[in-house]
């Protein structure tokens, strides 16, 4: 069996988006923790982080994936472990929190979680 590469053209930003974006969601998800006392979003956001993260760190230890060396907010040069961390807070963490919030929104018609549904989307899109 031949290997295959899948590349795509990134830059330097993707990640460093991703690590503030996914660390301003979390920090979103301790407030509402510890404010409205729901602690699922962010048990939630830390298990399919959890989840993602070592499936990402299994992936590219292993060599099946491979993510060069890249630099946090153009200066800091962040590679393996700290780059499969960074992908699974973005797209294990998010996924996983957008999932709950969907689904409260659908089964217990829950405004709040509608609203931060919303906030998570509109500055995923913006």
């Amino acid at each position: 069996m031949l290997p295959f590469f899948v590349s795509r053209y990134t830059t330097d930003l993707l990640y460093t988006f991703e690590l503030i974006f996914a660390a301003a969601i979390c920090i979103s998800c301790i407030i509402v923790a510890l404010l409205k006392k729901d602690k699922a979003p962010l048990l939630v956001f830390l298990l399919t982080t959890a989840f993602h993260s070592t499936v990402e760190l299994i992936a590219q230890g292993m060599g099946t994936r491979m993510v060069e060396t890249t630099l946090l907010f153009g200066v800091i040069p962040v590679g393996y472990p700290f780059i499969p961390i960074i992908m699974g807070l973005f797209e294990g963490g998010l996924v996983g929190l957008s999932g709950l919030l969907f689904m409260r929104c659908i089964i217990y018609k829950d405004k709040f979680a509608f609203k931060y549904f919303l906030l998570i989307i509109a500055i995923l899109f913006f």
